[in-house]
């Protein structure tokens, strides 16, 4: 029996969670609970995803499309931080320090993210010992 539309992107979503190391590391009950609260949002092309003073409150997760992370300046300039496709995961350093400097991120295609509010990070990451080290290997890779 073929999944519906919405089956079928949930069952890609969890799939693509897997794969990425923060989310290999939570037991079936655990990444059930994480998935369950991921706020899934869609952006068009050039859409604003994040505005600066938003930057410390979630986790993303890019499920689909494309984003550029960006430091506007004044006249309408941005310099290109970063750039972040399918499977990519950014925020998180702001919801640790909460002193990471504020960025703009922004849709460079149809973009599909996945928004992972400070509360669940620090329950289901920064409470369990093996995702916090998925975490530290991360952020020493950067």
């Amino acid at each position: 029996m073929k999944k519906s539309g919405m089956e079928g992107e949930l069952a890609g979503h969890a799939r693509l969670l897997r794969s990425i190391a923060l989310f290999s590391h939570l037991d079936e009950g655990e990444f059930a609970e994480v998935q369950r609260r991921i706020a899934e949002k869609k952006f068009h092309k050039n859409q604003i995803v994040l505005l600066e003073e938003d930057t410390a409150n979630f986790m993303y997760v890019v499920f689909s499309g494309k984003v550029r992370v960006v430091h506007l300046g004044g006249e309408g300039t941005e310099r290109i931080l970063a750039v972040h496709k399918r499977g990519d995961v950014f925020g998180e350093m702001a919801l640790l320090d909460a002193k990471t400097a504020p960025a703009t991120v922004i849709a460079m295609e149809d973009t599909e993210i996945g928004l992972i509010s400070k509360e669940t990070f620090d329950t289901f990451f920064l409470g369990n010992d093996k995702v916090l080290l998925q975490l530290v290997a991360m952020l020493c890779q950067r």
